[in-house]
């Protein structure tokens, strides 16, 4: 038991959130483009130009179709559309309207959807009726273009890496690629209350409901006749299906196929939005390790209620004598078809077994005495002696068999230092990621994934071309890679721990800078990425003449386990880097919370891992705090704060659901010896939300991406918890609305991030994120009897209002200066706990 343990949030009021701009109002007003106001104001024009483009939309489909060789496999009775929409007012759900069904959203405005209406029938009336000028035809005005060719099919639809082989793809060539089906049906909104009475109110949400589960069993349907269609280019083309993984708005299909079944594929399935070729994973540096045979150690078997901690890498030397004790042998596995070994057979010291040391022994190694691990290990073996994952595996599945497997062990904790080689793409969430955040979401597991890294060549070039340290880190080759741009996995980046230079070398960064090699964000739509980061080294450079010449150092790497089949003289490794190792020191950390806190949520841990971190001292005073976000995200955790408090620090937590449009708020009361007039104590000030979501691929930006969103408010300065709890929640009697209060004069506390793009940090917002941490430094003086923080449910895709979304919140109060002793002081003034509900 820790000796100054985390405790619950003491008030927690529920209701209807009072949103501050009125019930059905949007909350911003947006401006029409330009494109749109020339447009509306040359009707006939534009509604004759789409007119034109969808007839020959319509002609090209029908050549197409009667040109089709009759042992072709049957399309379905849909014609496919590539649209151009204004993107800051269209909404992409607005195309039902024109009888248009939404595929996939592009950036920038461009959406690929299907009409199974193969006249288009219901887009031409729109478009009549905008050229009349009927009242309320305005619409077409925000349809800017529909594509008359089939090249966008190609520039839209593949891979970066299948684009670049398209052309060079022959008919005979048999390819494994993962293809993505959109497969969704739309629900209509959920029912307002308004001014229907509760008999009304109440019939109408019946109807909804009945509406719903129509919707479910017209979506199951569906979902078999798209198996049906991609089965048929299979029968067709020597094609097969290697597996298939179902999201909440579309399939994904692993399959082998012949190029000219591809191409055809391509072309012509209305409902295909990407074509991926298996991605080569990041290479992995062996280098030399040191002798070290000093060891008088015992390792001692970890307490069999210890956390789980599953290391999906390359397997594990699970007779090391350094591992060999805190290994569950009886569950290792390995997902190789064709090699059933559990071992780590990398070359050069291995790979997994280096990460499981990690895991294992943290920043510390000991080399006698007695040691008894906090955590056990699990091996789960899915890359093959060269580091690489088969091609004809798919690694999204294999996520999902991996913790079917591990968590009915009671495995929460999931090391993956295992990425693609290339920056992740942007515009849809992968299947690999969004595998893990569905895995997340159902299985409140955790997902603990290594950022990447750059190539050491990569580096030498930018330097180059002009682009220094820590520049080319912004770069776009620089990005995160996948799956780490997951939305509720925790993404770890690398810090340097440790610097050298002699004559004729130096190391990159100082102690506590960006690792020269380690990606960075943002992540996927202006999420937060990477969460956190660890000590994984760093790099060293010379010059000879203009080469930059790249190596490791001793003084700049962690130590590392090492396996010993290719070299029994070594036990561990002193000279190699990267985030494959920063990501389980916080596997680490995060079994340190589990085993502190056994019954509670996974969301929980996040939080409390967020919560600890801190940037290190390196970037304080940085001038440009946006680029140590992209760097570091929140920084570096810390095991103390994470598991425990102490005299000049408290941490007060709670886990829970809430429905969208609802809100949470809770109050926290703080002594009056903390905030006596006169005092100048420095108080930090801690909040972190974390969340999760169902997830769907076809949509863009986090508020598509994901069913339902959070983010929360405190209270300001000088304001009561009534005032604060009013502001809030809708309640019988309550007129005060967020306007009134911001013109009161009240000030709001100074966040570091906050919520907007044009405050805290520029360019980023909290909102955009899964986990949404943000801290202020006050003068204890300045805080009132009550601090209150609101958690506000926001509707994202999904229609059911009564949908619930699983939170946890973290709030810690701390003496900066260990001035003045708060946690007794705090921790007395809210022992007794209240939960009130707030009836409209």
């Amino acid at each position: 038991m820790p000796d100054f343990p985390h405790l619950s949030l003491p008030v927690r009021v529920d209701g209807q959130y009072n949103s501050p701009y009125g019930p059905g109002k949007r909350s911003v007003r947006v401006e029409k483009s330009q494109t749109t106001i020339d447009n509306l104001n040359n009707r006939t024009q534009h509604g004759n130009q789409i007119r034109s483009s969808a007839d020959t939309v319509i002609e090209n489909w029908s050549n197409m179709l009667n040109e089709r060789p009759i042992d072709s496999p049957e399309l379905p009775d849909s014609i496919p559309l590539f649209l151009h929409v204004d993107p800051k007012v269209f909404s992409s759900d607005e195309l039902s309207s024109f009888g248009i069904d939404v595929v996939s959203e592009k950036e920038d405005g461009f959406i690929i959807g299907a009409s199974q209406d193969l006249e288009l029938g219901k887009l031409k009336e729109k478009i009549s009726k905008f050229i009349e000028n009927r009242t309320n035809s305005g619409k077409p005005s925000q349809l800017w273009e529909i594509n008359e060719g089939t090249q966008w099919r190609v520039d839209e639809i593949l891979s970066t890496r299948l684009f670049q082989r398209w052309n060079s793809i022959q008919d005979t060539e048999i390819l494994t690629v993962e293809i993505s089906v959109a497969c969704f049906v739309k629900v209509g909104e959920y029912p307002s209350k308004g001014t229907k009475t509760e008999e009304q109110f109440n019939r109408a949400v019946l109807s909804w409901e009945r509406r719903k589960r129509e919707a479910d069993i017209a979506r199951g349907e569906l979902e078999l006749q798209r198996e049906s269609d991609v089965q048929g280019f299979l029968d067709v083309y020597s094609g097969e299906l290697l597996d298939s993984i179902d999201f909440n708005d579309s399939w994904t299909y692993l399959i082998t196929i012949s190029g000219k079944g591809l191409k055809d594929l391509v072309y012509n399935y209305p409902y295909l939005f990407e074509v991926t070729l298996p991605e080569d994973l990041e290479e992995f540096d062996s280098t030399d390790s040191i002798d070290e045979n000093a060891f008088d150690l015992e390792v001692l078997p970890p307490d069999s209620n210890a956390p789980k901690v599953c290391i999906i890498d390359s397997g594990i030397q699970e007779n090391h004598p350094l591992l060999e004790n805190a290994i569950d042998t009886a569950n290792s596995r390995s997902y190789l078809p064709d090699n059933q070994v559990t071992a780590d057979q990398v070359p050069g010291g291995g790979h997994g077994t280096r990460v499981a040391g990690t895991v294992l022994y943290f920043n510390n190694i000991p080399r006698t005495g007695d040691f008894q691990p906090i955590l056990t290990i699990q091996n789960a073996r899915i890359l093959n002696e060269s580091n690489d994952l088969p091609d004809n595996l798919s690694a999204p599945v294999l996520m999902e068999e991996i913790v079917n497997d591990y968590l009915s062990s009671g495995t929460r904790i999931y090391n993956l230092s295992v990425n693609e080689k290339n920056p992740c793409a942007t515009i849809h969430m992968s299947t690999w990621a969004a595998k893990i955040d569905q895995l997340i979401l159902d299985r409140d597991v955790l997902f603990i994934i290594s950022a990447g890294n750059l190539f050491r060549q990569t580096i030498s070039q930018a330097i180059q071309s002009g682009i220094e340290y820590p520049d080319y880190l912004l770069q776009e080759f620089s990005r995160i890679a996948n799956p780490s741009q997951s939305s509720f996995g925790i993404t770890v980046g690398s810090i340097c721990e440790g610097q050298f230079q002699d004559i004729d070398r130096e190391s990159f960064g100082t102690e506590g800078e960006i690792s020269a090699f380690s990606r960075s964000g943002l992540g996927m739509w202006g999420a937060i990425k990477p969460d956190v980061v660890e000590y994984g080294g760093d790099l060293v450079r010379e010059r000879t003449g203009q080469v930059v010449l790249i190596s490791g150092r001793p003084e700049c790497s962690p130590e590392l386990v090492t396996s010993t089949y290719d070299r029994n003289r070594s036990l561990t490794n002193r000279d190699a880097v990267g985030t494959s190792y920063s990501a389980p020191k916080v596997s680490h950390v995060m079994a340190a919370i589990q085993g502190n806190l056994p019954d509670y949520s996974t969301l929980l841990y996040k939080a409390l891992l967020i919560q600890s971190a801190r940037w290190p001292e390196v970037y304080w005073s940085h001038a440009n705090p946006l680029n140590v976000l992209r760097h570091i995200g929140f920084g570096v955790p810390n095991i103390d704060k994470a598991t425990n408090n102490s005299d000049y620090r408290i941490t007060l937590v709670y886990e829970g659901n809430i429905s969208p449009k609802k809100a949470d708020v809770f109050n926290i009361k703080i002594p009056e010896e903390i905030r006596r007039i006169g005092d100048e104590y420095d108080i930090l000030i801690e909040v972190t939300v974390s969340f999760r979501a169902k997830p769907r691929r076809t949509r863009r930006y986090s508020y598509s991406y994901l069913s339902s969103y959070l983010q929360w408010e405190s209270s300001q300065f000088g304001e009561t918890f009534e005032m604060f709890r009013n502001r809030m929640i809708q309640s019988t009697g309550n007129d005060v609305r967020l306007e009134e209060m911001d013109q009161s004069g009240l000030e709001s506390f100074p966040w570091t991030i906050q919520a907007r793009r044009n405050s805290g940090i520029s360019d980023v917002k909290l909102n955009d994120s899964s986990t949404q941490k943000d801290w202020a430094i006050i003068k204890s003086h300045q805080l009132s009897d009550d601090f209150g923080i609101g958690v506000i449910g926001r509707k994202g895709w999904e229609k059911d209002l009564n949908a619930e979304i699983p939170y946890a919140i973290v709030v810690s109060f701390e003496s900066v200066n260990r001035d003045i002793e708060i946690y007794e002081r705090i921790r007395i003034e809210n022992e007794i706990e209240i939960t009130q509900e707030v009836r409209v």
